[in-house]
């Protein structure tokens, strides 16, 4: 949740006028049993589940789609194949009734087939999920270095390096903000302003500096819990105010959905991390529903970051995260 470019990266890092991806379809008979694969396509991506109470049900999901609902412990195998070298991400899209499944060993690189995926599910009497919110130490949602005047971070994707220094309180619109200054290496910088007021994070706007200059702001301000409980949702409708040079300003009216899906241990270029999982939704008056999931550490060094960001277009992971704490 560290800066915006035209819009925040948590709230609105893909929103603004993105279009809609097609879901999967389910990959069941008519009598709720999985179809089996055809290995001859492509590479197939499965594995075990456990601990699946009876009578109850798990929908899997690959990559955001292929939907597959598994109804007993044991094998499992998706029906849509992947590409021999393509990535996998196999994730939870429905918790069974009473329980909470978690995924082990869910993403990487189809070389061959895949079979070592591991779905464990518990009932939800088993010790409590801690949500998101971590009180006035770093949590998912909120890492109060972020806001330390003097600390830098930059977070290195697929080559492309992003430089963040928190620069203090300023006054933006009216109010009392922390300013986090950014540059990356694709020749873009931009201001971001924010604030932790209430136990919630608090996004102002933005000014993008470099290359196309122009500012973006929410009205009111977005205002998103750090605190949510296991599948807690919050919902804001805000105006996405865009304002470029010479031209009238342009508000966009755009409803945002958290919902926060637990505890998830991810691996990942970082390594093997704690994360919280959040699913993100949008929909404005130029765009139809999108969706995305993030993964942000949990804890420890990496707490707050982005680990994974899973668009309708494509997943992303940091290859590294450096940071200098004062």
């Amino acid at each position: 949740m560290r800066g915006m470019k035209c819009c925040t990266k948590l709230a609105m890092s893909a929103i603004v006028l993105a279009s809609l991806a097609a879901c999967g379809d389910d990959d069941n008979d008519d009598e709720g049993n999985p179809n089996p694969p055809d290995p001859a396509l492509g590479v197939v991506i499965g594995g075990n589940v456990s601990g699946l109470g009876s009578g109850k049900s798990v929908v899997l999901q690959n990559n955001g789609g292929s939907d597959l609902r598994a109804l007993q412990n044991g094998k499992f195998a998706f029906n849509n194949v992947v590409a021999q070298g393509s990535q996998y991400s196999v994730t939870v899209s429905a918790q069974p009734d009473g329980q909470n499944c978690k995924v082990t060993n869910g993403s990487g690189t189809a070389q061959g087939d895949v079979s070592n995926v591991a779905v464990e599910c518990t009932d939800t009497n088993a010790p409590v999920d801690p949500g998101t919110g971590g009180g006035e130490t770093a949590s998912c949602m909120d890492n109060p270095n972020f806001r330390g005047a003097g600390n830098t971070w930059s977070i290195t994707t697929k080559g492309r390096v992003e430089t963040n220094k928190a620069m203090g309180l300023v006054t933006y619109r009216g109010v009392s903000a922390h300013q986090t200054h950014a540059v990356d290496t694709i020749g873009l910088e931009w201001d971001s302003y924010t604030n932790l007021i209430g136990g919630k994070f608090v996004q102002y706007g933005s000014q993008m500096l470099k290359s196309a200059p122009n500012e973006s702001y929410f009205s009111p301000a977005l205002e998103v819990p750090i605190s949510l409980p296991l599948n807690q949702t919050y919902t804001q409708t805000v105006d996405v105010v865009t304002v470029q040079p010479g031209a009238a300003p342009v508000a966009v009216k755009t409803t945002l959905t958290y919902t926060y899906r637990g505890r998830e241990t991810i691996t990942t270029p970082l390594g093997t991390i704690e994360t919280c999982k959040l699913e993100l939704t949008g929909e404005s008056t130029l765009s139809s529903l999108i969706k995305w999931t993030q993964w942000l550490g949990a804890s420890g060094k990496y707490a707050g970051f982005h680990i994974r960001t899973q668009s309708p277009s494509e997943t992303t992971e940091p290859d590294k995260i450096e940071m200098s704490w004062n």
